[in-house]
């Protein structure tokens, strides 16, 4: 067993010294999974295609979801038909196909079910002698964790049953050997090259992921948006049976999209960047194939689908902006026109925000208000309340308004 870990760490390390290692107690709601073997949770999520693992927290994880189950189901989880089905087995499977072992003495399939009966017994604080014990780690040792880049989370990388333990007991902190050798998560990674935010630690729209939580800038709230979107349309008795079919124009990573569908209603988007796409498909899991990839000008123009329900939020500004765009901005509204049958959701930039102040200077609720009505088949205007994003480096911008125009 010693010479298993030993030739684990150095295949970890290559021939560099092992960094120094800090022991101190960590919160289990900031450790998040690792990968397996020697490969850590980014390279290892790359290769399974899991790229959510990395961000997912180690008590939500395979070994605690099997605990919980076994505390359900108690020993019919052993049963073939169940156990396939666990996250523990797929987790194993994974490492099996990929190094061809999960443990030194489980190499095929069949064998995963030894190592999940040697965890129960452990959980249960019975003798596990018969057992095999190659690659398990001795009574008492301190779990290993790397920290994670830009974040105040850790990355697990030995210890995957002494947490679950953990968290099963209801600890709330582990002692943990700490390598400071920092590295993203692929959905960091992911944001970071989402255009529009140029590098930045700043998120667009909520996410909800631990490792960025409490480290990165949420720009946009969203959600007092979406709940004064949901209290209109149930005022006006726009159930999901009556609205017709809503689309959030201008969709970045999905999250409107994502709600209106948790609440029934059939949602689509539209986003140009493609990044921002792949981070909601993963991040949110409803979202699917139902957010195009293309301009959202160019998109209402090729399409001729009608919808009951609108959102164009921040949007309209960008082509103000962009004179010299294929599209118009009175285009864009015409197009919006065109394709809205029941009730467009409207924001965009404002004269007061210091930001806009000359380029956008002029437009104002009234003005937007009047160039709406004006042109377009639109009959009503309700303002519904400005959002509450101008706040610490962003004071004196953003606070704009949401209008909700209807036929």
């Amino acid at each position: 067993m010693a010479l298993f870990r030993s030739f684990k760490r150095l295949a970890t390390f290559g021939r560099s010294p092992e960094p120094k290692v800090v022991v101190r107690r960590i919160p289990l709601t900031k450790l998040l999974l690792g990968g397996e073997w020697n490969w850590r949770a980014k390279r290892y999520a790359y290769a399974t295609g899991e790229l959510i693992r990395p961000s997912i927290p180690v008590s939500d994880g395979p070994h605690a979801e099997f605990l919980r189950q076994y505390a359900i189901c108690g020993r019919r989880i052993f049963e073939k038909p169940i156990f396939s089905e666990t996250a523990y087995f797929r987790n194993a499977r994974d490492s099996i196909r990929l190094f061809g072992e999960y443990f030194p003495y489980c190499w095929l399939p069949e064998h995963i079910e030894i190592c999940a009966k040697r965890f129960v017994l452990q959980y249960e604080h019975k003798s596990v002698t018969d057992l095999p014990s190659a690659g398990h780690s001795p009574t008492g040792e301190n779990i290993r964790v790397f920290t994670v880049k830009d974040s105040d989370c850790y990355e697990l990388d030995e210890g995957n049953h002494r947490v679950a333990f953990a968290a099963l007991r209801g600890d709330e902190s582990i002692l943990a050997d700490i390598l400071d050798i920092p590295d993203y998560t692929p959905l960091q990674e992911m944001i970071l090259r989402v255009e529009w935010q140029s590098g930045e630690r700043e998120i667009y729209q909520p996410l909800g992921l631990p490792e960025i939580q409490q480290t990165w800038k949420l720009l946009r709230k969203s959600s007092d948006r979406l709940e004064r979107m949901l209290r209109f349309l149930d005022m006006h008795n726009l159930t999901p049976e009556r609205a017709g079919k809503v689309l959030d124009v201008g969709a970045y990573y999905g999250w409107f999209v994502s709600e209106f569908l948790k609440r029934g209603y059939d949602a689509y988007g539209v986003e140009r960047d493609r990044t921002a796409i792949c981070v909601g498909d993963i991040v949110y899991g409803n979202v699917g194939k139902r957010i195009q990839w293309d301009d959202a000008g160019i998109a209402l123009r090729e399409s001729t689908e009608r919808y009951g329900v609108i959102c164009c939020l921040s949007i309209i500004h960008h082509y103000i902006l962009r004179k010299n765009s294929g599209i118009s901005t009175m285009e864009l509204l015409n197009l919006l026109d065109e394709r809205t049958e029941k009730v467009l959701f409207l924001e965009m930039g404002e004269e007061h925000e210091a930001w806009f102040s000359r380029s956008l200077a002029g437009w104002n609720i009234d003005t937007i208000k009047k160039w709406v009505l004006g042109n377009s088949k639109f009959k009503n205007a309700y303002e519904l309340g400005r959002d509450a994003d101008n706040v610490g480096l962003y004071r004196g911008n953003f606070g704009r308004m949401l209008i909700a125009f209807t036929k």
